[in-house]
């Protein structure tokens, strides 16, 4: 009764609702890069389905962040050199959580037309207050 008057008991299904909407955003993203891995759906195609996708994963995901009282950075406060020598054993969720959490968005500049590879110094960051 305690939990139900201080709304844990609501906090806990919304957790559970969102977790479950994550879980199946995230699992339609498998399945989008399967089918297109595939030759199912075109670039355009795929480009156009995965942007709602990783909105909603997005959004989700700052939801349950805000409830649990977590955030992507949390675990990660004062150990930048442990991030950067660990960065490369994270799984690409993980590593999409925490460049989500301190990048707004990025920039990339014109560069030579025909290039085939990435420039890093073409590429702006706006980072997060």
């Amino acid at each position: 009764m305690n939990d139900a008057l201080a709304g844990r008991v609501a906090a806990d299904e919304r957790q559970t609702a969102l977790l479950a909407d994550l879980h199946a955003a995230q699992s339609k993203m498998v399945e989008l890069a399967e089918m297109f891995a595939e030759g199912e759906v075109s670039r355009p195609e795929w480009k156009a389905a995965r942007a709602p996708l990783e909105a909603r994963v997005t959004t989700t995901q700052r939801q349950l962040d805000q409830i649990t009282g977590t955030h992507a950075l949390d675990d990660l406060v004062g150990q930048g050199g442990e991030l950067g020598a660990s960065w490369s054993t994270r799984n690409l969720d993980r590593q999409a959580q925490i460049v989500r959490a301190v990048l707004e968005h990025a920039t990339i500049l014109p560069g030579d037309s025909g290039a085939r590879s990435v420039d890093v110094n073409r590429i702006v960051p706006t980072w997060q207050l």
